[in-house]
């Protein structure tokens, strides 16, 4: 398991998403005040969507202006004075009911047609977007052989559901191969034992 000193980025939907968030979850602990077993427990499905700069200095703002409209999106910029390609300037938070409902935001959000996304028949998980840079290089070599992975964070520590649910769901995504990094291969080993039909590369 990963340790930190401090809030990790992967743990932004508890701001939303849970009764008591990883900031003052954090702030409690250092300051040896209760925390409930299940304060970051779930409260209300979520998904988050990391803003990243591009080329273009403004792009980025433009999925914000589009969440401004959806309810249940909760915006977070990180006044960041430069954007940059790749860099991270802030997140959408989506919640709902229901993760329907919450994949429904998402999709309206980025302009896709409700549960039409792109399936691919690779995966490329990571345990955090910390990894991101280091998969972002494997990821652009497979779409140079005109491979476009799903790239997800999935964690097995601090999402263990949702690492469960993606393994099983996986062949019936139409998915063939998950390249994992980080935090995902221990898990992966033992979920995909018995699933054959899965090609797995782990680490990267």
């Amino acid at each position: 398991m990963k340790l930190r000193r401090d809030p990790h980025n992967s743990g932004h939907y508890t701001i939303e998403a849970c009764s008591i968030s990883q900031y003052e979850a954090h702030l409690r602990a250092i300051l040896d005040l209760p925390l409930p077993p299940t304060s970051t427990t779930l409260s209300t499905p979520a998904i988050v969507l990391n803003i990243l700069g591009t080329n273009s200095s403004d792009s980025y703002l433009s999925a914000c202006k589009k969440a401004l409209h959806l309810p249940g999106a909760h915006i977070h910029l990180y006044g960041k004075s430069e954007s940059r390609k790749g860099r991270k300037m802030g997140h959408i938070t989506f919640t709902a009911r229901t993760m329907t409902e919450c994949e429904s935001l998402l999709d309206q959000c980025l302009d896709t047609k409700q549960g039409g996304r792109r399936t691919s028949e690779v995966a490329v998980i990571m345990g955090s977007d910390s990894d991101l840079p280091v998969m972002a290089a494997g990821c652009q070599i497979l779409e140079d052989f005109g491979v476009v992975p799903d790239v997800t964070v999935v964690s097995a520590h601090r999402t263990p559901e949702r690492m469960v649910e993606f393994a099983k769901s996986a062949i019936l995504r139409g998915v063939k191969v998950i390249i994992a990094g980080a935090g995902g291969i221990p898990p992966l080993q033992r979920l995909f034992t018995d699933l054959k039909e899965l090609r797995i590369y782990l680490g990267w």
